[in-house]
């Protein structure tokens, strides 16, 4: 049994990026994780409180739990924690979209059928966890589980009923078991994918820039989670939206029609696929 948990970035209106990403491990993997992470938050910091929650942007920020923190004492935990995250054997993605590029070359049906920045970013995040579970973890069955964030429910359901269907069309495909929300506080692996979500977010602006390279990023700490080999992300410039409308503009437009019906629809996909055949 393998389980994927994510949390977002960018995701507020005026923000320059949007961001999803995700950690993955089995359950052996999560349960030592969350021995150890729970370990770190009640001895954070030499001579600080325990924790009852990380925060990256708080941390980094040293606001609420971390008001009155140093720049090396956030420094320390954000170290400590990575550490957590490498010696665990924790994998991770991270789809990132230029939000501006995105608003302003995919419209129309199209965009329905992607979705905007972040609707593209959850799709996107769904093929790259089943792309690890079967190649990476040689993994069987998979759950999903999110940020709590009620404003998307609907549509990351949708998908995922989507994704589901493929269990049944296509051999091989990891069998997912459920897709649940649940809040950071109390689901420990959520604040490590926070934690890789702001790092990767903070690169792709820099990217986005012209500010690093895709391999070189500025930040050290997000340098070493990447030498580890179990991080990978995919950031899309204006030149890769670009791109992608012009893939968009060849679709079928009754194919789009429909496709979008379907994802709108209750009928289970299964269904809808026979429907199709």
């Amino acid at each position: 049994m393998h389980a994927a948990y994510f949390d977002d970035s960018g995701t507020h209106d005026t923000s320059d990026v949007v961001l999803l990403a995700g950690v993955f491990g089995n359950q052996f993997q999560w349960q030592y994780f969350s021995e150890l992470w729970a370990t770190k938050l009640a001895d954070p910091s030499p001579g600080k409180q325990p924790l009852t929650r990380f925060h990256m942007t708080e941390c980094q920020t040293s606001r609420g739990e971390f008001a009155g923190w140093k720049r090396h004492e956030t420094d320390f935990l954000v170290h400590e924690l990575e550490q957590i995250i490498i010696r665990c054997g924790i994998w991770s993605h991270a789809t990132a979209i230029s939000r501006k590029a995105w608003d302003e070359l995919i419209a129309g049906e199209f965009r329905d059928y992607v979705g905007d920045a972040e609707g593209f970013c959850i799709r996107d995040v769904y093929i790259r966890t089943l792309d690890w579970c079967r190649t990476k973890a040689a993994g069987s069955e998979l759950a999903f589980v999110f940020d709590d964030r009620p404003n998307r429910e609907k549509e990351n359901e949708r998908i995922f009923r989507l994704f589901e269907s493929f269990q049944t069309a296509y051999k091989g495909t990891p069998k997912l078991t459920s897709l649940t929300f649940h809040g950071s506080r109390e689901t420990l692996p959520l604040q490590a994918a926070d934690l890789i979500a702001w790092e990767t977010y903070q690169h792709a602006l820099d990217v986005l820039k012209n500010e690093a390279t895709l391999a070189a990023p500025r930040r050290k700490q997000f340098a070493v989670l990447l030498n580890e080999g179990r991080l990978a992300f995919r950031i899309a410039s204006r030149q890769a939206v670009q791109a992608i409308a012009e893939k968009g503009a060849k679709v079928d437009p009754d194919f789009l029609k429909r496709a979008v019906g379907y994802l709108e629809s209750t009928t289970p996909w299964s269904v809808l696929l026979e429907s199709t055949q």
